[in-house]
């Protein structure tokens, strides 16, 4: 039997709160024409020219005020959020791998695909925040998942 592995999807967040860390994940995801629908013509001067150059040293200091030990606030719920799954998958004695991806920057879905297939596991996609999910198994530990999110945010309020 195939071990069934489930791929957290998240946008993408800068690998440190450094200005060269926010601008290489900023520039990827600033030049994606499904982000910034500009014409790429007059978007990229600016973006490169000015965009970037100004932005990244103040975002990058904005993210220094919260930034946690394991990274960024979005990494570090995602995390936390892959590892309460894996924890509610293996109590239940199923053999699901759970992993983490990115759209942009680290952590990349294509680099999570290719370690995939190395281990020869069969991918399944699901979009979390869909309400289609048919696996029953699946969707009750989402619920789950989803009360204890909830109860550990509200500890933290």
């Amino acid at each position: 039997m195939t071990k069934q592995s489930i791929l957290l999807v998240n946008l993408g967040t800068p690998e440190s709160a450094t200005p060269a860390g926010v601008k290489a994940f900023l520039k990827p995801f600033l030049s994606d024409p499904r982000v910034v629908s500009i014409p790429r013509l007059f978007w990229l001067p600016l973006l490169n020219g000015v965009i970037l150059p100004l932005r990244c040293k103040r975002v990058a200091k904005a993210y220094q005020s919260i930034w946690f030990d394991d990274g960024s606030p979005l990494l570090h719920y995602s995390l936390l959020q892959q590892k309460a799954l894996s924890a509610l998958f293996e109590k239940a004695g199923q053999n699901v791998n759970v992993e983490l991806a990115m759209t942009y920057g680290e952590r990349s879905i294509k680099m999570q695909s290719l370690s995939y297939k190395k281990l020869a596991l069969n991918i399944s996609w699901y979009y979390l925040c869909s309400l289609s999910i048919h696996q029953p198994l699946l969707r009750r530990y989402l619920i789950k998942l989803l009360i204890i999110y909830k109860q550990v945010s509200m500890c933290q309020v």
